[in-house]
């Protein structure tokens, strides 16, 4: 099992169902509703739970847990460039917003800056954004989300490819899954443990599904656990591509609202520079 999905399979041979979505969740036979861990603890979504498995798996294939110290590449400095559109109001916003988060400059603010200043941090996301992807106009801001949604649209048309493909197959899958979750119920029917008998009638039907299916197991779990793979991986291409979306929404409303707080502020800021250097 050279991939962390081969979890998600066994998973389901173990008797739960899991199911792909905006978050990662599963239940087992029987029960009413799907779980969600990962609303509650961000260590148990999806990618989470990859990383963990794949780093783990890496460390037992070399033998030990390495501990290994990075150390930052050296970058010879470099004048800054001059900073214009979103990138400039949002860095002089974000100054602000700094200081008054400090104390050391406290203007008047108006209830909109007040709850700007709560929010700090995701403004600095949202600042982190624009940079990272050079987004210095509108104009440029209108091509990303071009670029965005047409790339959300081809994820989502493979997405609904993949999905009938598993269609297809789900009832071979469901054989496979139900054939492993009741193989110990057999085991203790054959032990002479009693109340077997459905579970063991079940079992019977899912092997006989898989053996006139024509396809040898061992390739059908393969092939289930690669197509699972292939349906998370573009999953998480749309989730991020919705998150990209989202940002350029909120900073195309939020961009108003900073450049009218600014207008009202920088008189103020003006008149305590004068009075501050006359001094």
């Amino acid at each position: 099992m050279d991939s962390p999905f081969f979890v998600f399979v066994l998973m389901e041979h173990k008797g739960y169902e899991i199911k792909h979505g905006n978050r990662l969740s599963f239940r087992l036979r029987g029960q009413e509703r799907f779980m969600c861990p990962g609303r509650k603890n961000p260590l148990f979504t999806e990618d989470r739970i990859m990383a963990a498995i794949q780093g783990n798996m890496d460390a037992v294939e070399a033998g030990l847990r390495l501990v290994s110290v990075c150390r930052p590449v050296f970058v010879p400095y470099r004048k800054h460039p001059k900073l214009k559109g979103f990138l400039a109001l949002y860095a002089h916003y974000l100054y602000i917003l700094g200081k008054i988060e400090k104390r050391t400059y406290p203007p008047r603010m108006t209830p909109k800056m007040r709850a700007d200043v709560m929010k700090f941090e995701k403004l600095r996301a949202q600042f982190a954004f624009v940079r990272e992807n050079n987004l210095t106009t509108r104009e440029d801001m209108e091509t990303y989300q071009a670029g965005a949604e047409k790339a959300l649209n081809a994820l989502m048309k493979r997405r609904t490819v993949l999905n009938v493909r598993k269609k297809r197959r789900q009832k071979l899958y469901a054989a496979l899954a139900e054939a492993e979750a009741l193989r110990e119920a057999v085991k203790l029917h054959e032990s002479g443990v009693p109340g077997m008998e459905a579970e063991c009638a079940r079992y019977a039907d899912a092997v006989a599904v898989l053996e006139t299916c024509g396809i040898p197991k061992e390739n059908l779990t393969r092939e289930k656990a690669e197509l699972y793979e292939e349906i998370a991986a573009v999953n998480r291409e749309i989730r991020e591509q919705r998150k990209k979306l989202a940002m350029c929404a909120e900073i195309q409303g939020k961009t108003p609202e900073i450049e009218a707080n600014l207008q009202k502020i920088e008189p103020k800021r003006r008149e305590r520079r004068k009075v501050r250097t006359s001094r």
